[in-house]
């Protein structure tokens, strides 16, 4: 039921009415009923998708070099976040946070202001889901709050050892540092939001501090060969 998430289908079972998915979030193939899919589906037509929208392709019969996908994937990825610059992601998404946070509490009252801290939470987890501390849950273990920037840090450092690329092992230590600094901001929220602690006050530095650390690391990624 998260808006906006995606599976990969690869393949189905007439009798049982059921299909076979990957979820980005689970290493398991897993097996779903049509009607949980259909459900599941029918979402508001918004800015990157429609309601039973797929994407359909095909591998061909001879791969492409696991070096060659892996180096063209990450410059694909750098440019978008580095000459694309979309204000509401990324690396323009923390400075123009920064520069704005400040100004919350003042333009917002005290519910949307708690409102907007909670959304901010909630799309740093591996999914999309606000902190059990903030939904009230005891004695289970949360999700990290990392914006997967220790998942992007960990394919970079572990490519990077195997075909020795130290601009890669580079990159994926910073985004390692993004994601410690994004969870120490959520924990400053959750602290906040939970306790009423007087704790946001670095927050602002820590959006951009983040920010600059994610534009080295892009632009490690894109400078080098």
């Amino acid at each position: 039921r998260i808006p906006i998430h995606y599976v990969l289908m690869v393949g189905y079972d007439d009798e049982k009415k059921s299909v076979l998915i990957y979820d980005c979030d689970r290493e398991a193939l897993q097996e779903l009923a049509e009607e949980e899919l259909i459900l599941a589906w029918q979402i508001e037509k918004n800015a990157v998708g429609d309601r039973n929208g797929f994407i359909r392709f095909r591998i061909r019969e001879t791969p492409i070099d696991k070096y060659e996908l892996t180096e063209k994937c990450l410059r694909n990825k750098a440019a978008r976040q580095l000459f694309d610059k979309p204000d509401f992601v990324g690396i323009n998404a923390y400075r123009k946070a920064a520069k704005e946070f400040s100004s919350w509490k003042n333009s917002l009252s005290e519910t949307e202001y708690k409102n907007a801290l909670a959304s901010i939470t909630e799309y740093l987890g591996t999914v999309p889901k606000l902190p059990n501390e903030i939904l009230g849950i005891t004695g289970e273990e949360d999700i990290c709050y990392r914006g997967n920037y220790n998942r992007l840090g960990n394919v970079l450092l572990q490519i990077g050892e195997e075909y020795e690329r130290n601009d890669w092992l580079q990159a994926g230590s910073l985004f390692h540092r993004c994601g410690v600094l994004l969870e120490d901001l959520t924990n400053r929220i959750v602290r906040f939001y939970c306790y009423d602690e007087d704790c946001l006050s670095e927050i602002p530095d820590l959006f951009s501090e983040i920010g600059n650390l994610a534009e080295q690391a892009y632009r490690t990624i894109a400078d080098n060969k």
